[in-house]
């Protein structure tokens, strides 16, 4: 079981890192990096995995959730993500969307819920 989180603060008098949400007491941790091209990637490939699931149909709307933290590490970087979008879908969809502060829903093959943050989120609707 793997879960992401964001650490937003380090604490050098005991060592401990604070992030947005509760982690398993005795977790195992492994840190990772991504770089601010590699998060543009990842939201390029959620809408066009989105939009590829609608082969030959009308899409009608587009709904983006980006996390905050995304906004945050992308800094004057953020607005590629919707230009994304937008080259992405023709100029009729309707594109809808804003910055969550993460998501719930159950870890894959499993029925419990799990909160998620650092996420790009698409939501594709139409015929």
């Amino acid at each position: 079981l793997y879960t992401m989180r964001i650490p937003i603060q380090y604490n050098p008098e005991d060592g401990s890192i604070d992030f947005t949400t509760d982690m398993r007491e005795n977790a195992t941790v492994a840190l990772s990096y991504s770089s601010r091209e590699d998060i543009i990637a990842s939201a390029k490939s959620s809408i066009q995995r989105a939009v590829a699931q609608f082969k030959g149909k009308s899409i009608s709307c587009v709904i983006i959730i980006s996390c905050y933290t995304r906004k945050e590490v992308l800094g004057s970087m953020a607005p590629e993500e919707l230009q994304i979008v937008k080259e992405t879908v023709d100029k009729d969809v309707k594109i809808l969307g804003f910055y969550g502060y993460g998501e719930i829903c159950p870890e894959y093959n499993e029925n419990y819920p799990s909160f998620y943050n650092n996420t790009f989120t698409t939501i594709v609707i139409g015929e």
